[in-house]
């Protein structure tokens, strides 16, 4: 099953630990950082959705990503919160698969990390509006984890961390 882990931080530090840690527990993973891409925002002109191919007429980097989203079968978002929300970089991203139908045979699981404790209400917003956005094109949401950590302190991949990444992938 081809996993490609999406990750959202424009940073090198937790998100990427949390991302290296999916790929050893998925199988035929990949590790897509957003920062590396040129991805433009989404110009909201539905061009995408009146061209026989769906596809976006701005040139970017979209295209590298999309192609890569099509052979997987499993998708991780990775993302730290910033108020309240996924990253200005993941959001643009989300943003741009407005038009993008090829969702059928996908799971979908969900990775947060933030300066907050994981039972604050930023955790629980971002669960459920992924939730709502996957039922919504009928893709099984099929895992969660959220972690603390914030800034300077990078969150230590140890047992507790590597146990519930390997939880969402068993």
């Amino acid at each position: 099953m081809k996993t490609l882990i999406i990750v959202g931080s424009p940073r090198r530090g937790t998100s990427l630990k949390l991302a290296e840690c999916c790929a050893k527990y998925s199988q035929d993973s990949e590790i897509v950082e957003l920062r590396k891409y040129n991805i433009k925002p989404c110009l909201g002109c539905d061009a995408c959705k009146k061209n026989e191919t769906h596809t976006c007429i701005q040139k970017d980097d979209l295209s590298l990503v999309i192609s890569k989203l099509k052979e997987a079968e499993t998708i991780v978002f990775i993302s730290p919160i910033y108020w309240w929300g996924v990253t200005a970089t993941m959001k643009c991203f989300i943003d741009r698969l407005y038009s993008f139908d090829s969702w059928k045979g996908k799971e979908f699981k969900l990775i947060l990390n933030g300066g907050a404790e994981t039972s604050d209400v930023e955790y629980k917003l971002l669960h459920d509006q992924f939730k709502e956005m996957m039922e919504y094109i009928n893709v099984p949401f099929t895992g969660f984890a959220a972690f603390e950590a914030y800034q300077d302190k990078i969150l230590e991949i140890n047992s507790d961390v590597e146990e519930k990444i390997k939880s969402l992938f068993a």
